[in-house]
């Protein structure tokens, strides 16, 4: 949950003044207060997208919602309005399914369960603020009732207590991976040692390396939904690291002693030098995503009365109703493999990073 996440607002963003504070101790008397702001301002900075997001699980199979096994988004002219729809399918669980009799069923094929999963955005006070779920879904579908089918269709067959609201707020900042939190607690335990009064000496928590804390999913980064990459970004991450951990294990390093006698199967100090790099590689990746995501709000839903506004509505979309489908699907297929990182300098800085990477891996395993 990175909008809220406690490990976040609590330990990240402070690995340049700790490197400072080793180096000379005094500086943390002359600058810690202005260091905490500045920390405070990168990790919990955020942007504030000026609409409300609707999320829900509708209850259709593919062919009651006249799916066809696709998915889609739709963007309005005003008041921020989107609406994304995608179909997902899990196993029927019958431990837990009361309603369905499991007797004599065919075990061979894997009933399964298709719902549609979809979210909507508005910029609408007045439907945010009511507080009743039921007249809240009601004003949410006359909101959408011009829209083409089943957008209403969706938003009617989700249970109302089931529809998810949240304001659309992002981060502005993404964050570092934690390599030591020893030395991140040690330098916050002896700034909020030096604030108290006489001054008392504070307890270090542990010598040498301490635990690393990586940020995945929305604790890295919050992002605006506009290519629905937030999730891919959290599983990519989440691959990413056991990708990292593999290669740390599998490698014929030197295993790293700790302080009580045990030894780690790998070798911390490459472990941390993968993490460092692999992370300029995903700083990459959202480089790219947000550049894209800049780009297709500008064309699909620009400021009103703003200059990017004039030149969409009156060359961008008459230009594009009168370009052929192949030619608007070839260009929207290249903003989403940029935003993914297939093209530019981030696609090779990509392969940079990999090179150096499994170099160091190498390098640490023939010590």
């Amino acid at each position: 949950d990175g909008m809220h996440s406690t490990l976040r607002s609590k330990y990240a963003g402070y690995q340049n003044y700790v490197k400072k504070w080793k180096q000379n101790e005094e500086m943390v008397s002359e600058h810690a207060e202005e260091w905490e702001r500045e920390v405070m301002e990168q990790k919990n900075a955020i942007e504030d997208r000026m609409y409300v997001v609707f999320r829900g699980n509708a209850p259709l199979t593919d062919k009651e919602a006249n799916m066809d096994g696709t998915s889609f988004q739709t963007w309005g002219e005003g008041k921020s309005m989107r609406f994304a729809a995608v179909g997902m399918s899990h196993p029927v669980d019958h431990d837990h399914n009361n309603d369905h009799d499991h007797d004599g069923a065919d075990d061979s094929e894997e009933e399964r369960c298709e719902k549609q999963v979809w979210f909507a955005t508005i910029c609408d006070e007045e439907l945010c603020s009511i507080k009743d779920a039921e007249e809240r879904k009601k004003k949410l579908v006359q909101s959408f009732q011009n829209w083409h089918d089943p957008i209403c269709r969706l938003i009617q067959a989700t249970p109302a207590n089931e529809i998810l609201m949240e304001r659309g707020v992002c981060h502005k900042h993404s964050l570092l991976p934690v390599l030591n939190l020893a030395d991140v607690m040690n330098y916050k335990a002896h700034w909020e040692s030096k604030k108290m009064e006489g001054g008392e000496a504070y307890h270090p928590y542990a010598n040498g390396p301490g635990p690393i804390l990586l940020f995945a999913g929305d604790a890295y980064m919050a992002v605006d939904p506009v290519l629905a990459q937030g999730f891919t970004m959290g599983m990519e991450s989440a691959a990413d690291l056991a990708k990292t951990l593999e290669m740390c294990m599998s490698q014929d390093n030197d295993s790293t002693k700790m302080a009580s006698g045990a030894k780690l199967p790998f070798n911390s100090r490459a472990l941390r030098d993968a993490l460092t790099e692999r992370n300029e590689r995903r700083y990459g990746r959202i480089l790219c995503l947000l550049r894209s995501t800049e780009l297709v709000q500008a064309m699909a839903q620009p400021t009103t009365d703003s200059f990017s506004s004039f030149v969409t509505q009156n060359i961008v979309r008459p230009v594009m109703k009168l370009t052929p489908s192949f030619v608007k699907e070839a260009a929207f297929e290249y903003v989403m493999k940029y935003s993914l990182g297939y093209f530019g300098n981030y696609a090779i800085a990509r392969r940079e990073v990999l090179k150096r990477s499994n170099q160091k891996m190498k390098t640490h395993g023939s010590k």
